[in-house]
Parts: structure tokens; sequence; C-alpha cells
């Protein structure tokens, strides 16, 4: 009985709340953080190319041809004067949301087939 009263009086303790939130104080884990944010800034080339891309990627500029990386042309220009950078984004909208079709069918598929392999 004498143990019931010393937890309930610790139970009652009147410690201040900020104390309580120092002692349980999360640390904050930097690569979470900034592998969000290049998760984030993908999510959003894939949502919004235009919102990353620098130029028209179908726009020809003859004069433009095979020009190195710039602050112009981040990545440069090909053959035909497109801007590489700006394809890349906006062909990263295509293979990686297939590839995110591709990944969740077969987990879908997966748990589904393990599931009646359980039975």
């Amino acid at each position: 009985m004498g143990e019931a009263i010393q937890i309930r009086s610790n139970l009652l303790s009147r410690t201040p709340i900020a104390e309580l939130l120092r002692q349980r104080r999360v640390r904050v884990n930097w690569m979470t953080l900034w592998s969000g944010l290049v998760v984030a800034i993908v999510g959003l080339a894939i949502v919004f190319p235009a919102l990353l891309a620098t130029h028209d990627p179908l726009a020809l500029t003859v004069k433009d041809r095979l020009k190195p990386p710039s602050a112009e042309h981040w990545f440069g220009t090909d053959g035909a004067g497109r801007d590489i950078y700006s394809r890349m984004v906006y062909g990263s909208r295509y293979s990686i949301g297939m590839t995110l079709i591709v990944v969740l069918s077969a987990a879908a598929l997966g748990t589904l087939w393990g599931g009646l392999a359980g039975f």
C-alpha cells in the first residue's frame, strides 16, 4: 500500500510544465530535414515543372547550339540549342511518375500475394 501512495504522490507533483518539456525535448535530425527538403523539391518539379525550368524544353535556338554550362544554361545546350536542364526537369516528371506507379503497384500486389500465402 505504501508503494501505491508513493506513485500517486509522484503523479501529483508540481513540476513546472517547462521543465517537463525540457526533459522530453526531441532532438532535430538534420539529415531527415535535408532529405525532406530534397523530396519536396523533386515533388515540386514533378507537379509544377515550369517553376523550376529556366527555358522552354522544346524551344530550338540554333545560335545556342552545343553551349557549355553557364549562368544562362545551367547544364548547357544540346545539338539543337535546347536547354538540357529544362529538358531534364520536364523529363523527370514522366520517369519519376512511372517509377512511383510501378513501386506502388508492386507493393500492393506483393502485399496481396503475401497475405494470400499466409493463409
